[in-house]
């Protein structure tokens, strides 16, 4: 909805059958504004095998048929531009957020948390602490851990980072470059997890104008 002071973005959802076809009518999610400042940001979902976790700057439980569980909870970000991207373990949420100041709660980086069923935290932990970090990150949950990239700025440049994390979100070694090209922190990737090693895919910017899509696998080294 738009006012003269600007737009806000609501939550919706949309049932699809297996060929795509929508069932019913969109389902409004939140009980409030998604992004109040009239700013667009990113909504995140996880299925758990019964029912549906919506991650924004709060946290919705649905069923479903797209009826909530509870009442949004807020997950008590600075930002409404602070989302989790979550994965589903079978037992809780891991989730990871980048965090920006200008509150001075903690540095700029990316960081961790486990979640409850019921989006409640519980516990946390520090990724990688960057200056000028991007926006741009993805994660994927391995069945004993879980693996992160994000976007970096570096002298010259930017980079796509890795870090493998236990199944507590501390991170297991140092993180590894992926792509050490010179990438902007909007670039996206995506990673997954094949059962025996990570796959993570990129776009890269050849030039000005130029855009390309690179893959590469992470393995794990006895």
């Amino acid at each position: 909805s738009c006012t003269m002071m600007g737009c806000s973005y609501d939550i919706y959802l949309a049932r699809l059958d297996p060929p795509g076809t929508q069932l019913g009518d969109d389902i409004r999610v939140s009980d409030r504004a998604a992004s109040p400042g009239g700013n667009w940001a990113p909504v995140f979902v996880a299925w758990t095998g019964t029912d549906l976790g919506v991650f924004w700057s709060s946290f919705a439980r649905l069923r479903p048929d797209g009826s909530a569980l509870a009442p949004d909870l807020d997950l008590g970000h600075a930002s409404d531009f602070e989302v989790e991207l979550p994965v589903w373990t079978g037992t809780e949420y891991g989730a990871l957020r980048h965090h920006r100041p200008p509150d001075a709660e903690a540095p700029e980086g990316f960081y961790f948390a486990r979640r409850g069923p019921d989006g409640t935290e519980r516990g946390r932990s520090t990724v990688e602490i960057t200056e000028g970090g991007g926006g741009a990150f993805s994660f994927a949950w391995t069945g004993d851990g879980y693996g992160a990239t994000w976007s970096a700025r570096e002298e010259g440049g930017g980079s796509i980072r890795f870090r493998g994390l236990t199944v507590a979100g501390e991170p297991e070694g140092p993180p590894m470059t992926v792509d050490s090209a010179i990438v902007p922190d909007v670039s996206r990737h995506a990673l997954v997890w094949t059962g025996t090693e990570f796959g993570v895919a990129w776009v890269r910017h050849e030039g000005l104008s130029e855009e390309a899509v690179y893959f590469n696998r992470i393995g794990f080294c006895d």
